[in-house]
């Protein structure tokens, strides 16, 4: 499998006489991204989901530090939450040294006891705030609608197959109806499937343009293009991207960015144009391998450099939505007609 399908073309002679518990330390040679899990083991995503109860919190991890993203009507969004916040203490206890599972483990022992204390702060020279979450049964979708200082935005967590451009057209009208701008946040959408990515771009784009290319471990390319006739936005939209950003919501901000309907503002994406696919083996476990390399539509390859956006900011910022919008607006005007974001919805 990992021969026929691995975008890299491994040496035969690696992978000769190997244990399947071998396996990954000649798949971490090849990209970061292929693995081999075992049957128990649950796939390890930048982002964990809890089942209700739940404290309607997203966790995710960067160099030592956890952050915790709150949902719409979760616990720490009702708290009065509305941007990342960096997580210091749990229950009174430092995570520092703790794994992203260890903290998901740890807030879902506390969803069961009726209560957790946290101690957060938007960066690390900022003031760390106690608050104190009773979990609750809130919906968890891959697309929510979001406000902060009045101004609503669609945040993306995740490209859902059959869900995401569905709800992705719903906030689109929403906004469009309202009379708002359209800002798209998709710095905590970690990826996802990359058709529904593709799809999802066709909102924004004329049909029959190119989206992406796919190349295999043979040079064998196939190209995507935009849907015809879902075409929903005429003009520019802003795009919040960060390190977060990776793998379908890059080749979604990607393609948009090329053909200049989006600005991009906020931090660099991750870094990860590769498209996977899983393997079930005979005895339980799976093979997730990076199977062909995803190129704009160029012909360029993010792959490692990730996406640099058109407003950037210091690290400590990402997380300020008011800030990146206010940076970013000025560049939020159709150059021929000077017509505002909010008009640029097609039928609306």
């Amino acid at each position: 499998l990992v021969l026929a399908h691995h975008f890299k073309k491994p040496d035969p002679e690696a992978l000769k006489g190997l244990y399947l518990d071998q396996v990954n330390a000649v798949l971490h040679t090849l990209d970061p991204y292929s693995s081999r899990l075992e049957a128990e083991t649950e796939s390890k995503t930048p982002i964990i989901q809890k089942q209700a109860p739940h404290f309607g919190i997203d966790l995710m991890f960067k160099q030592g530090s956890v952050k915790v993203i709150p949902r719409k009507d979760g616990a720490l969004y009702r708290a009065g939450f509305r941007d990342q916040q960096e997580l210091v203490t749990l229950g009174g206890a430092s995570v520092s040294g703790m794994t992203m599972n260890d903290v998901g483990l740890a807030l879902k022992q506390a969803s069961y006891a009726g209560t957790v204390s946290l101690g957060i702060r938007k960066h690390a020279a900022a003031k760390v705030q106690l608050v104190h979450l009773r979990p609750a049964d809130t919906p968890r979708l891959p697309v929510e609608v979001l406000e902060i200082d009045k101004q609503p935005f669609i945040r993306v967590y995740e490209f859902v197959p059959h869900e995401t451009r569905r709800l992705l057209a719903e906030a689109i009208g929403s906004l469009c109806r309202s009379g708002s701008a359209l800002i798209l946040d998709l710095r905590y959408a970690s990826g996802g499937d990359l058709f529904e990515g593709l799809d999802s771009a066709s909102l924004f784009l004329s049909g029959g343009q190119r989206l992406a290319t796919l190349v295999d471990n043979k040079g064998r390319q196939e190209s995507y293009h935009a849907l015809h006739n879902q075409q929903l936005v005429s003009g520019k939209v802003l795009i919040l991207t960060g390190p977060f950003t990776a793998s379908a919501s890059e080749v979604f901000a990607q393609a948009l960015q090329h053909y200049g309907v989006a600005v991009l503002a906020g931090g660099k994406t991750h870094g990860k144009c590769l498209s996977q696919r899983q393997f079930t083996l005979p005895d339980g476990s799976r093979l997730r391998l990076s199977n062909r390399m995803i190129l704009d539509p160029k012909g360029r390859y993010c792959d490692g450099q990730g996406i640099s956006p058109d407003v950037s900011v210091p690290e400590n910022d990402m997380a300020n939505t008011p800030l990146l919008i206010r940076l970013a607006w000025p560049y939020l005007v159709l150059e021929n007609e000077q017509q505002p974001l909010e008009k640029n919805c097609i039928g609306e």
